[in-house]
């Protein structure tokens, strides 16, 4: 039974706010990000901005959630100069972006997430 409580806590403290808002850098390691963020997620083939993101910061580098409006998500570990997935089995992937924007996939999913988020 205790075992059991333990992990509905360790599910519980997975779960984040709301992240709404424009992106923010980081302050006093609090987690806001972008509203809005361009996504093609969920089987989708085009890009839609229904995405949002959220940052916290770990001993091990930034962690990056991305969420979609249909409520999956995507954990990405940037750090070292590298982004990989936090979580899961499937890898992430950098393509090519614009000067303000990484396109970062994971899997079937696809995230044009702002530079600036990726330090």
């Amino acid at each position: 039974m205790r075992a059991m409580a333990g992990v509905a806590c360790l599910l519980l403290a997975g779960c984040g706010d709301d992240a709404s808002g424009a992106w923010k850098q980081e302050q006093k390691g609090s987690g806001e990000a972008v509203a809005g963020l361009e996504c093609a997620t969920d089987g989708a083939s085009d890009y839609g901005t229904g995405c949002t993101i959220e940052r916290r910061t770990t001993r091990d580098g930034t962690i990056l959630t991305v969420h979609s409006p249909t409520g999956s998500f995507r954990r990405l570990l940037v750090a070292g100069g590298r982004v990989t997935a936090a979580d899961g089995a499937e890898p992430a992937r950098l393509g090519r972006g614009d000067g303000k924007r990484t396109e970062v996939a994971v899997g079937g999913d696809r995230y044009r997430i702002p530079r600036e988020a990726l330090r």
